[in-house]
C-alpha cells in the first residue's frame, strides 16, 4: 500500500501576485516558488511574479507549489511570516512544459489568457449579428478538392469492418450543406487539421473561424471581416496593432493590378504557363524554374514581390484571383477569367480567405473532377454535390485563422507562442 503524503487540499489564498502589488496589506498568496537564494525568493502565479523575503527557518525548495502569508512592504516585496508547501516539486520544473511556459517572463501564459478573451469576443461578434454557431464533423469520408492540402487519414473500426476517414482541413463542405437546408447565417469556431504544415505561422492542428452568409457576396464578407478584426484588436489590451482598429477603410487591390504594379506582368497575357515563365525570367525572377507549374510561378511572384508591398499597408484585401486559383469561388460576372476570391493580409501575413461561393452544381462537379485528375480512384463527395443539386442559395463565405489573429493581437512572433501545446 502506498503511504499517503501531506499534500494539503485546502489553501484559502486571499490575493494574486498582481493584486498584492496593487493593494499593500496583509495577504496570503499561492503559486510556484520560482527562485530562492537564501531568504530571498520569487513566487509566480497566473497573474505574474512577486519578490519575497522569507524567515531563515522556512524550508522550501525551488519549484514547490506554496502558500505564503505575509505583508507587502514599501520596498516592493512580500515579507513572509508563514509558508506551507502545498505540493513539492520532485523533478526540476525547468524541463518540458515549464521551460517553454516560463520563457520571456511568462509571456506564453499571458498570450493564452488573451486568447481566451479573443475567443469570447469572436462569439460575441457573431451573436450580435444574428449568426448561429454550428459544429460539423472533424472526421470526414472524403478528401478535399484542393490538391495542395495534405490531409491526415485514419480508420474507423467496428468489428471486422473498417472505413477510411480523414481529419477535416476545414468545415467548408458541411457548412454549405447547412446553407442548403435553410440556415442563412452560420459560423464555426473550431479545430482544423492539415498534414505537412509546420512553420512560424503553421501548426498541423489549428483553430479557424469560418462563417457563411446567404445572399451575400465577397464584398459583404470583406466588410464583415474588417469589422471582426477591428473588434478583436480593439478589445485586446495587450495589442501591438492598435492602428488597424481605427476607422480608415482598408484598401482593396485586385490581383491583376498588384502583378502589373509590383511584378511588371499582366496576367491577362500570361494564362499559358510558358508565357508566364518567360515573362518572369525576363523580369529577373531567378527563382522561376523550368519544372514549375503555372500556380508555382504565380505563388513565387506573390511571395517575393507582392507580399512585401502588402506588409507596408498594415491591413489590405487582395481580391479577384485567377479563376484557376478559386477552387470553390464563383467566377466574376462578365469576366470568367477571374474568381470572386479575396485574401486579407495584415502586416504582410495572410489572415483570412473568402469567396463569393460557387453554387452551380455542374461547374462544381467539373472542378472536383479536374482537381482529382491525378488520383482517379478517389471518390467525390457525392453527399455535398447532391446537396448542391438540391439548391444552395447565393452566399459569401470567409475563413480566418484564429491563431494568427491572436498573434496579431498579442504581438507574438510565432504561432507556438499562442498555443498551449504546439506540435513538438
Amino acid at each position: 500500500m502506498i503511504s499517503p503524503r501531506n499534500y494539503p487540499s485546502r489553501c484559502p489564498g486571499t490575493h494574486t501576485a498582481i493584486a498584492v502589488l496593487e493593494r499593500g496589506q496583509s495577504v496570503r498568496i499561492r503559486g510556484r516558488l520560482l527562485e530562492k537564494d537564501g531568504p530571498r525568493g520569487v513566487v509566480l502565479d497566473e497573474t505574474g511574479s512577486l519578490e519575497c523575503l522569507m524567515l531563515e527557518d522556512i524550508q522550501l525548495d525551488i519549484g514547490d507549489i506554496v502558500e505564503l502569508e505575509g505583508d507587502f512592504t514599501d520596498g516592493g516585496f512580500l515579507r513572509v511570516r508563514a509558508a506551507i508547501c502545498l505540493t513539492p516539486s520532485v523533478r526540476s520544473y525547468r524541463t518540458g512544459d515549464w521551460t517553454r511556459f516560463h520563457r520571456q517572463d511568462h509571456d506564453v501564459i499571458q498570450n493564452l489568457v488573451a486568447r481566451s478573451h479573443i475567443l469570447t469576443q469572436i462569439r460575441s461578434f457573431f451573436l450580435e449579428r444574428d449568426y448561429i454557431e454550428v459544429e460539423t464533423p472533424h472526421l470526414v469520408k472524403y478528401r478535399g478538392c484542393e490538391v495542395h492540402i495534405e490531409q491526415f487519414d485514419t480508420q474507423y473500426i467496428e468489428g471486422k469492418q473498417q472505413q477510411g476517414l480523414y481529419l477535416a482541413p476545414s468545415p467548408e463542405l458541411a457548412m454549405k450543406r447547412l446553407l442548403g437546408v435553410g440556415m442563412e447565417r452560420i459560423y464555426q469556431l473550431g479545430r482544423c487539421f492539415r498534414n505537412g504544415e509546420r512553420s512560424r505561422l503553421h501548426n498541423p492542428e489549428f483553430t479557424m473561424v469560418e462563417w457563411y452568409r446567404a445572399y451575400a457576396s465577397y464584398e459583404q464578407m470583406m466588410e464583415e471581416t474588417e469589422a471582426l478584426v477591428r473588434s478583436v484588436i480593439g478589445c485586446c489590451s495587450t495589442s501591438c496593432q492598435k492602428g488597424i482598429a481605427q476607422d480608415q477603410a482598408w484598401p482593396r487591390i485586385r490581383v491583376r493590378d498588384a502583378f502589373l504594379q509590383w511584378v511588371g506582368v499582366d496576367l491577362e497575357e500570361c494564362w499559358e504557363r510558358d508565357v508566364l515563365f518567360r515573362q518572369l525570367r525576363e523580369g529577373g525572377f531567378g527563382s522561376a524554374q523550368p519544372d514549375d507549374t503555372w500556380e508555382d510561378l504565380f505563388n513565387k511572384a506573390l511571395l517575393e514581390k507582392i507580399e512585401p508591398q502588402l506588409k507596408k499597408m498594415e491591413a489590405v484585401f487582395l481580391c479577384d484571383y485567377p479563376a484557376a486559383l478559386g477552387a470553390m469561388a464563383k467566377r466574376r460576372e462578365g469576366d470568367a477569367s477571374w474568381a470572386e476570391r479575396v485574401e486579407l493580409y495584415v502586416d504582410g501575413v495572410e489572415l483570412a480567405n473568402g469567396y463569393t461561393e460557387l453554387n452551380d452544381p455542374v461547374e462544381q462537379r467539373a472542378r472536383f473532377l479536374e482537381a482529382r485528375s491525378g488520383c482517379l480512384n478517389e471518390p467525390l463527395d457525392e453527399e455535398f454535390l447532391c446537396a448542391m443539386e438540391c439548391g444552395m442559395p447565393p452566399a459569401g463565405g470567409m475563413a480566418l485563422g484564429v491563431d494568427r489573429l491572436v498573434m496579431l493581437a498579442t504581438g507574438a512572433q510565432r504561432i507556438d507562442d499562442v498555443l498551449p501545446f504546439p506540435l513538438g
